[in-house]
C-alpha cells in the first residue's frame, strides 16, 4: 500500500506571504551576485589576474551577505530620505549618541565612565560636517561607518568588509591612506584641510547603489504577479 503525503493548502494570506518571501529572497540573491560580478570584473594586480572571491573572507563569511545588505540599506535610506546636509547628518549622529548613552548602566553613569567606542566625539562630528561640505556627497570614514552600523555588526566587521569592497571595486575610496594594495604608493589624501589626513574615506560606487535599487524593484514586480 502506498502512502500519500497531503500537501497543506494555503489560504490567500499565507500564499501572499510566501510569494513575498520568495520575491525577497530572489531579489537579494540578485543583489549579492551583482556585487560579486563587480568584483570578478575588476582585475587584480595586473590585467591578467582577476580577483579571487576566496580572498574576500568577510564578504564570503557566514554573515557576509547580511552585512552587505545592512550597508546597502543604510546608504539607500540616506539617499532616499535626502539626508545630505551637514545639519541633517549631525542630527542623525546626535540621535545615535543619545541611544549609546541610554544603553549605559546606572553604575557606568555614576562612575563617570565615558560612553563606549560607538560614541561620536564632538571633533568627529565636526569632521563629518566639514567632509560633507567639501564633497557635497555622503562620505564617511571606515571608523565612522563602523560606529553608525554598530547596532547591526561590530565596528571591526564593518571596517574589514568595507576594505574588501574597496579592493573589489564595489566601493570607492576618496581619501586617506590607500586601502587597495594595488594602488600606487603616492596616493594623497583628498579632503578638507581641517580634518585628519588619516581618515580612510569611502563611498558606495554608483553600480552598487543601482544594483540594490534594481533588486528592490525586482521584488516589487515579483510580488505584483
Amino acid at each position: 500500500m502506498s502512502s500519500q503525503v497531503d500537501t497543506p493548502s494555503l489560504d490567500n494570506s499565507n500564499l501572499a506571504a510566501l510569494n513575498t518571501l520568495e520575491a525577497q529572497l530572489e531579489s537579494e540573491a540578485f543583489f549579492f551576485e551583482s556585487v560579486r560580478d563587480t568584483i570578478r570584473e575588476k582585475k587584480g594586480y595586473s590585467d591578467k589576474d582577476p580577483l579571487d572571491l576566496a580572498q574576500f573572507k568577510n564578504l564570503e563569511s557566514r554573515g557576509g551577505n547580511d552585512n552587505l545588505l545592512h550597508i546597502a540599506q543604510f546608504f539607500f535610506s540616506m539617499e532616499t530620505l535626502g539626508c545630505r546636509t551637514p545639519s541633517q547628518l549631525e542630527a542623525l549622529i546626535i540621535s545615535h549618541n543619545d541611544k549609546v548613552r541610554a544603553e549605559m548602566t546606572p553604575a557606568e553613569k555614576a562612575a563617570g565612565k565615558p560612553p563606549s567606542e560607538k560614541f561620536f566625539a564632538a571633533n568627529e562630528i565636526t569632521q563629518i560636517r566639514l567632509t560633507l561640505d567639501y564633497y557635497g556627497e555622503i562620505v564617511f570614514s571606515l571608523t565612522e561607518l563602523g560606529k553608525i552600523m554598530s547596532d547591526l555588526m561590530s565596528t571591526s566587521t564593518t571596517a574589514n568588509l568595507l576594505k574588501e569592497l574597496v579592493i573589489g571595486g564595489v566601493f570607492e575610496q576618496v581619501g586617506g591612506p590607500a586601502l587597495d594594495p594595488s594602488r600606487p604608493d603616492g596616493y594623497e589624501f583628498q579632503g578638507p584641510a581641517e580634518t585628519s589626513s588619516k581618515r580612510k574615506l569611502v563611498q558606495p560606487g554608483r553600480k552598487f547603489m543601482e544594483d540594490y535599487k534594481a533588486s528592490l524593484l525586482m521584488a516589487r514586480d515579483r510580488i505584483r504577479v
